[in-house]
């Protein structure tokens, strides 16, 4: 194999590369935004519900406080269990660990965002005021659900 014939297989590489990354990346992103969307739906449930759900978080709005970013970390997982299996089942396999990998990067988002709007909501730079800290404060306990982005 010659040099020039070996040079338009890795453009062509090259360029199905760039292809996978942006399609990898959308994948990603598109996870990010449903489980935010999830979040959102999840956190209104618990607002409404009268079950353990709602007394677990009618609980968190008494003391004002986040459990750590571990905790919180780990009640978005299994909050989010659920719906993870219901998207494993509906999608394709190739889709579906770039989401899975999109919701995960939004659990763990989550989890910090939320410690830090109760442990010093100032330092929430990426949001002109911090949505989850606004809710708590002013005892927002019919809207203002979300997290990073107040669906």
């Amino acid at each position: 194999v010659t040099k020039s014939e070996h040079q338009p297989k890795c453009k062509a590489m090259m360029l199905l590369d760039a292809f996978s990354l942006t399609q990898i990346t959308s994948e990603a992103a598109a996870g990010f935004v449903v489980a935010s969307f999830f979040e959102y739906a999840i956190h209104r449930y618990m607002h409404w519900s009268t079950g353990l759900f709602g007394q677990r978080h009618r609980a968190h709005h008494q003391r004002g406080e986040g459990q750590g970013m571990l905790w919180e970390f780990r009640d978005y997982v299994l909050g989010m269990l659920a719906f993870d299996v219901i998207f494993y089942l509906l999608l394709p396999s190739s889709v579906f660990l770039p989401f899975a990998i999109g919701v995960l990067i939004f659990e763990l988002f989550s989890a910090y965002a939320h410690q830090l709007q109760h442990d010093n909501p100032c330092r929430c730079d990426w949001m002109k005021q911090p949505v989850h800290y606004v809710h708590h404060k002013g005892h927002m306990w019919y809207h203002n659900f979300g997290m990073a982005v107040d669906w």
